[in-house]
C-alpha cells in the first residue's frame, strides 16, 4: 500500500514539474556563457519502483527506560487533602495525601500519552525522516533509470539544438571574418608580388566549449521540492516540518541526529507545564494550597517519568518507522530528480555541441567567401598604411632622453593597399608632446623613403626612470616604441657600509654610479649627514661604464653610530639638474649579534676612553637590553639550550654569555658605573621576556646573576 501511495505521489510530482516543450531559444536563461536549461518532462514516464531497505535500528540513546522507583515525598504539614478527597473516597489512614497522589498519577498518565502522541511523535518522526532521507540520497544505485531518461530527453531539447545552431553559425561568421581578413592582409603585405584573389575556405577545428549548460546542484532540487512547495508528499512529512527550525536540506547535511534532536523533550517538568496549559484538567491543581500543589507536582513528575516509556512502542517507535519510510521516499524522489537533471544536462550539452558543430560547418565556407571578397575589395580600392622602422634620436644624441629634452622620431610608412594615399603622422605618449606633424605621400604598394622626422619634447616634470610608450600614427595605422626618461648618471646597487668605529666616531661608505649614455658624463656627488655637514666629490664617469665612490665620515656621536641614528643624503648633481638621489641610514649595531661594537663602547666608557654623561650611560644600557631581547629570540630558535651551554662551559655563544665573560675577565668593569647593577636589570628583563621556555629562562637567570 505504501509503495502504491509513493508511486502516486511521484506521478503527481512529475506532472507538476516544469514542462516547456514549446520553449524558444530566447527563453533559455544565460549567465555569462553558462546556460540554464528547463528540465523538460512529458509526464508519461513510468519509472520502475525501488524497494526500501530494511529500517536501521533506533539509536540506543533514543530509547526510553522507566526510571527506578523513588521514595515517596514527605508529608506536608497542615494538609487539607482529606477534606478535599473526591466524593465517595476517603483519605487512607496514615497517608492524608493518597487522594492527591492518585489524582496526580491519573493526570500524569493522560499527559504522558498526549505528550508522546504529539511532541514525541514529531521528534522521532523527524529523526527517522532524516535517516531515511540520507540513506536514499547516498544510495548510488538509485536514479540510474532517471539519469538515462534525462540523457535521452536532453538530447532532444529543442532549445539546445536551436541555441547550438545559432551559436555555431554566429561563431562561423566571426571566425570566418577574422580568418579572411588575415589571409587577405598576408596576401597584400607581400610587396614582392601582385595580390591575387584566392579564397580558400578551410574550416578550422571548432568546439562549443564556451557555451555550456550549468551543472545542477542538489541544493536547488531540495529548494524546489521543499515540503511546503510540493504537492503529493506524505501528509505527516509536511506536518512534521511545517514551521520547524531546520529545513530538510539542513538535516541532510547533519551527520547525526544529535545536531537537531531535542534531548530534553521527555523532561517531566515540560510534561507538567504541558498539562497545566489544559485549564479544565488543571482545575484540580489550582484548588489545592501551596503545600498540596508541591505534593501534586512531585507525584505528577514521578508518574510522568515512569509512564512515558510505556507509550514508546505505540507512538515513538511507530513515528520513527513512519518517518524513516517517508524520509526514504522523499530522499529517493529528490535523488531521482537530481540524477535526471544531471543526465539531462549531459544530453543537453551533447545536443548543443552537435548542433553547434553542424551549424559551424554549414556556415563557415559561405561566410568566409563573402568576408574574403569584401576584404580583398577594400584592400584593393584603398590605401593601407603601416608604420615601420621607428628610430628615436635625442637632442644631444647621447642615447639618454632627459626631462625637458627634445627628440626626433624617424620612421617609414608602408602602403600595402591598391591606391595611393597621404599619411599625416602624429606623436602620442605620456608626458610627451609633438611639435611637427609632417604629411607623407605614399604610392600604392610601396614603402616611403625616410623623410622629415617627427619632432617632440619631454615634459620637464616627468620623473627620471619613467618608461613611456611612444606611438606614431594617424589614428588607424600606429607604430609603438618604448622611451625611457632618465639622466646620464644614476645610482646602482645601493650604499655599501665599510669599517665602522663607534669609539672614534667614524664610518666609511661607498656607492656605485652608472653612466648610461654614449658619452663621458660629469657630476658632483654630494653627501649631507643631517647635522649640517656636507662633502662634495667631483666625478667623471666614462661612457656606458660604472664607477665606485666613497666617503669617510668622522666626528659622529658614538651612541648615534651604535643605535643606527646616522642618516645620510646622497645626491648626484650637474648644474641645476638633480640626476639621482638616495637616503641611507647606518645599520643598528646594537641589534646585530655578529657585531661587538656595543660591548667595545661600553668597555671604552668604563675606562673613560669615551666620556659619557649619566644620561648617555642609561641610553647605552638601554641599547644593551635591546641586544639581549634579540639574543633571546635567537636562543629560542636555536637547537638545544645555548644559555645552559654558556653557563656550564663559560662559553660565549650568546650575547648574554659574551657579556658575562667580558665582566668576569676584567674585574675593573665591576666597579664601573656602566656595568654596576646590571644583574638586577637583566634579571628583570629575563623574567619579562616573551614565551614560556622554562629551561632557557632558568639558565638565562643563572647567567645574569654572574653580572655585577
Amino acid at each position: 500500500m505504501k509503495r502504491a501511495m509513493f508511486r502516486l505521489a511521484l506521478g503527481l510530482l512529475l506532472l507538476s514539474a516544469p514542462s516547456a516543450w514549446a520553449q524558444s531559444a530566447d527563453e533559455v536563461v544565460e549567465t555569462g556563457k553558462k546556460l540554464r536549461p528547463e528540465y523538460q518532462r512529458d509526464g508519461n514516464e513510468r519509472r520502475p519502483g525501488d524497494a526500501r531497505p530494511t529500517r536501521p535500528q533506533l539509536p540506543g540513546d533514543l530509547l526510553l527506560e522507566e526510571p527506578a522507583p523513588e521514595p515517596a515525598p514527605a508529608e506536608v504539614q497542615g494538609s487539607t487533602a482529606a477534606s478535599k478527597a473526591a466524593p465517595g473516597r476517603t483519605a487512607q489512614p496514615g497517608n492524608p495525601f493518597a487522594e492527591i497522589d492518585r489524582l496526580a498519577r491519573r493526570e500524569a498518565r493522560w499527559a504522558a500519552e498526549e505528550w508522546a502522541r504529539t511532541v514525541g511523535w514529531n521528534e522521532y518522526y523527524r529523526i527517522g525522516a532524516q535517516r531515511g532521507m540520507r540513506q536514499a540520497l547516498r544510495n548510488q544505485s538509485l536514479g540510474q533509470w532517471d539519469y538515462l531518461l534525462g540523457v535521452r530527453t536532453g538530447l532532444r531539447d529543442r532549445d539546445a539544438i536551436t541555441t547550438g545552431s545559432d551559436y555555431g553559425r554566429d561563431s562561423a561568421r566571426s571566425i570566418a571574418y577574422e580568418n579572411a581578413e588575415a589571409d587577405v592582409a598576408n596576401t597584400f603585405r607581400d610587396l614582392s608580388r601582385d595580390p591575387r584573389f584566392d579564397a580558400r575556405p578551410l574550416a578550422p577545428v571548432f568546439g562549443a566549449a564556451d557555451v555550456r549548460a550549468e551543472e545542477p546542484t542538489l541544493r536547488e532540487v531540495f529548494d524546489e521540492y521543499a515540503p511546503s512547495r510540493r504537492r503529493g508528499l506524505a501528509t505527516a512529512l509536511v506536518a512534521a516540518f511545517r514551521g520547524y527550525k531546520h529545513d530538510l536540506w539542513t538535516l541532510y547535511n547533519y551527520d547525526n541526529h544529535g545536531r537537531f534532536h531535542d534531548r530534553d523533550w521527555s523532561d517531566p517538568g515540560r510534561g507538567f507545564r504541558f498539562w497545566c496549559e489544559d485549564r479544565r484538567r488543571a482545575r484540580i491543581y489550582h484548588a489545592l494550597n501551596r503545600g498540596e500543589q508541591r505534593r501534586f507536582e512531585e507525584s505528577f513528575r514521578r508518574a510522568f517519568a515512569r509512564t512515558l516509556p510505556r507509550y514508546f512502542d505505540r507512538y515513538n517507535q511507530v513515528a520513527y518507522d513512519d518517518g524513516y519510510d517517508d524520509g526514504w521516499d522523499y530522499g529517493a524522489m529528490v535523488r531521482y530528480e537530481y540524477r535526471y537533471r544531471i543526465g539531462y544536462t549531459e544530453g543537453f550539452n551533447d545536443a548543443l555541441e552537435s548542433a553547434a558543430q553542424a551549424g559551424f560547418q554549414a556556415s563557415y565556407a559561405p561566410e568566409y567567401e563573402r568576408a574574403y571578397a569584401d576584404a580583398f575589395r577594400d584592400w584593393s580600392e584603398n590605401p593601407r598604411f603601416e608604420v615601420v622602422n621607428l628610430e628615436l634620436v635625442d637632442q644631444s644624441d647621447d642615447g639618454i632622453f632627459e626631462p625637458g629634452e627634445s627628440f626626433r622620431v624617424f620612421y617609414e610608412i608602408a602602403n600595402y593597399g591598391g591606391r595611393d594615399g597621404t599619411f599625416e603622422a602624429r606623436l602620442d605618449g605620456n608626458g610627451l608632446r609633438d611639435t611637427t606633424r609632417p604629411a607623407v605621400r605614399v604610392a600604392a604598394r610601396s614603402i616611403s623613403d625616410r623623410g622629415e622626422p617627427l619632432e617632440g619634447w619631454i615634459d620637464s616634470n616627468v620623473a627620471p626612470r619613467t618608461r613611456s610608450r611612444l606611438s606614431v600614427g594617424n589614428g588607424e595605422a600606429i607604430g609603438d616604441i618604448d622611451l625611457l626618461v632618465s639622466y646620464p648618471l644614476e645610482f646602482v646597487g645601493g650604499v655599501q657600509i665599510g669599517r665602522v668605529d663607534s669609539i672614534a666616531g667614524t664610518a666609511e661608505i661607498e656607492i656605485e654610479i652608472a653612466n648610461r649614455s654614449r658619452r663621458q658624463a660629469a657630476a658632483w656627488l654630494v653627501l649631507s649627514d643631517g647635522r649640517g655637514g656636507r662633502e662634495v666629490l667631483d666625478l667623471n664617469v666614462h661612457e656606458q661604464s660604472n664607477r665606485r665612490a666613497g666617503f669617510s665620515l668622522d666626528g659622529l656621536d658614538p651612541l648615534d653610530v651604535i643605535a643606527g641614528r646616522v642618516r645620510l643624503d646622497l645626491r648626484l648633481e650637474n648644474d641645476a639638474k638633480l640626476y639621482d638621489q638616495t637616503d641611507y641610514r647606518l645599520p643598528d649595531l646594537s641589534a646585530d649579534l655578529n657585531n661587538d661594537e656595543l660591548l667595545r663602547l661600553m668597555v671604552a666608557a668604563s675606562n673613560d676612553d669615551v666620556p659619557l654623561s649619566l644620561q648617555q650611560i642609561e641610553e647605552l644600557r638601554g641599547l644593551l637590553m635591546t641586544r639581549l631581547r634579540v639574543d633571546w629570540r635567537a636562543a629560542v630558535r636555536a637547537r638545544g639550550n645555548p644559555y645552559k651551554y654558556d653557563y656550564k662551559q663559560g662559553a660565549t655563544s650568546t650575547a648574554l654569555g659574551t657579556l658575562v665573560d667580558l665582566v668576569q675577565n676584567d674585574g675593573s668593569l665591576r666597579r664601573s658605573r656602566v656595568f654596576q647593577g646590571l644583574d638586577g636589570e637583566v634579571l628583570a628583563l629575563v623574567r619579562d621576556l616573551p614565551g614560556t621556555h622554562p629551561f632557557l629562562r632558568k639558565n638565562a637567570k643563572r647567567l645574569a646573576k654572574k653580572l655585577p
